[in-house]
């Protein structure tokens, strides 16, 4: 294991993000399997909260106005905006294509945000956060895909038939 971590090149802040990642998935997946409409709509309420975050990170606690602002900080609002839409689209609609989505474009942003070589933004997160938000984002997106969680279309119809 040991070196595995070595060849991946990880910190202890990444490790400490992988490591609360972990701890959260297993909440959620529990919540998921005991009451999946309650970890759907707080699966939306935690994208919409990274919305926010992606938002508070950027800006720094900064009061910058439209004309002061640099260009990361134009992206950084563009997609928070991006992305507490989908939330919205997914919440309303009760569905999880759009959740999925959203969870995938949060991880890949992070990501590419604070570990690409070829990007460097100048967002004051944590150390741990990005890992921590890229693994928590593609294994509850990952869940989604793979398990089955009804729309309400699908619960609309099954309603209608029996």
């Amino acid at each position: 294991m040991d070196a595995i971590i070595s060849q991946l090149n990880l910190t202890s802040q990444d490790l400490l993000g992988l490591q609360i990642s972990g701890l959260a998935y297993v909440v959620f997946l529990i919540t998921h399997f005991l009451k999946p409409r309650l970890a759907f709509q707080f699966s939306c309420l935690i994208l919409a909260v990274c919305a926010g975050l992606t938002q508070g990170f950027t800006f720094g606690g900064v009061s910058n106005t439209f004309a002061d602002m640099t260009q990361e900080q134009l992206y950084d609002s563009g997609f928070a905006s991006l992305l507490l839409i989908i939330t919205l689209i997914a919440l309303y609609n009760n569905a999880k294509t759009p959740l999925i989505l959203g969870y995938i474009l949060h991880g890949g942003w992070d990501y590419l945000h604070h570990h690409s070589s070829s990007i460097h933004m100048a967002a004051a997160t944590p150390l741990w956060y990005p890992l921590f938000c890229c693994s928590y984002d593609l294994a509850v997106a990952l869940t989604y895909v793979f398990v089955r969680y009804p729309s309400s279309s699908e619960s609309r119809s099954k309603s209608k038939t029996h």
